[in-house]
């Protein structure tokens, strides 16, 4: 009975444009959700369950893009903007209204280089900034905020009929960022990736 909740339900509004001018390709869009009854999860004793609050809402603006700097090279890239916040969440003990929605980020940015040469060699620089975003402390029933942080990504490869090899690094700057983070008797803590270097192969058929 504790670990029983309701369907989480939404009515979602967006606007939004999408176009062309010569080499440059963009969508656009502003968007609004209202929430009802958002799916929650929280610790009863020693255990992590799925709950429900009660009102929340989520909305902001999206902005992509893609533009073509001749025949070979790329540049295209993301922006959005999140206020996801609760509206009605009440434990009992404290609410939570008005706090950021768990787990949403403030906001989003990607920005990407691609080089692509006839012979089949190509490369791609990818730069992505994440902002700060709500984890639930549930030992004392606090959001706390992790930081916001950067990644930078490289890739290199050379494609030759169906193959394509390629060598990359992820994470070139040895970014230390949260992914996840819960409590019970200790805190839990997930960190992204350190700095990974790899090589492939690929091949199609």
């Amino acid at each position: 009975a504790d670990n029983s909740f309701k369907p989480q339900q939404s009515v979602n509004y967006e606007l939004g444009i999408k176009g062309s001018l010569e080499n440059f390709i963009f969508t656009a869009a502003i968007f609004r959700m209202d929430i009802k009854d958002i799916h929650i999860y929280k610790r009863v004793g020693s255990l992590y369950v799925s709950d429900n609050a009660e009102k929340a809402h989520s909305q902001g603006i999206e902005f992509d893009f893609t533009y073509f700097l001749g025949d070979n090279i790329q540049i295209d890239g993301a922006f959005g903007v999140i206020d996801a916040k609760y509206d009605d969440y009440d434990i009992g003990t404290k609410d939570f209204n008005n706090k950021r929605i768990e787990k949403t980020p403030k906001y989003n940015a990607n920005l990407g280089f691609s080089y692509y040469h006839e012979n089949g060699f190509y490369s791609r620089l990818d730069l992505k900034r994440q902002g700060a975003m709500n984890v639930l402390d549930s030992s004392s029933n606090i959001l706390r905020e992790t930081k916001a942080y950067n990644l930078v990504n490289l890739k290199a490869g050379y494609k030759i009929n169906d193959f394509d090899i390629y060598a990359y690094v992820k994470n070139l700057t040895d970014e230390e960022y949260i992914e996840s983070y819960k409590t019970n008797v200790t805190a839990t803590v997930t960190f992204g990736d350190p700095r990974t270097f790899g090589f492939g192969i690929k091949y199609k058929f």
